[in-house]
């Protein structure tokens, strides 16, 4: 239970830190948002169904490039969502299994971090 709680913490410190917008790293902008969940109820999959809904619209909204619908921007555009998506699944993840546990561990503050170039 100790190790399932601090892993849950370290996820939670890992986010923060990871919420920087915009960053710069290799002349690249980094776009970022945070995705609140407090108001659904992960115990139930409709309330899991919300969250991957509000995720993949945040990872739409910091990958969106309006420079125009080129085929290099298309694909770019579809490695950062599916990147972003990869990324803030595990803190989807925690939070899902620590709603769905006996007890609830430290999470983000109800925030799963995202993040795009």
């Amino acid at each position: 239970m100790f190790a399932r709680s601090l892993t849950a913490v370290t996820l939670a410190v890992l986010a923060t830190a990871a919420v920087t917008s915009p960053a710069h790293a290799d002349d690249t902008i980094t776009n970022s948002t945070r995705v609140r969940y407090r108001d659904l109820d992960l115990t139930s999959d409709a309330g899991e169904a919300a969250l991957k809904q509000r995720i993949a619209r945040a990872a739409k909204n910091v990958c969106w490039n309006a420079d125009g619908p080129t085929i290099e921007n298309h694909v770019r555009f579809d490695t950062c969502r599916n990147d972003a998506i990869a990324n803030a699944s595990p803190q989807m993840n925690a939070a899902i299994a620590s709603a769905r546990s006996d007890h609830r561990y430290a999470t983000n503050n109800d925030v799963i971090a995202m993040s795009g170039r």
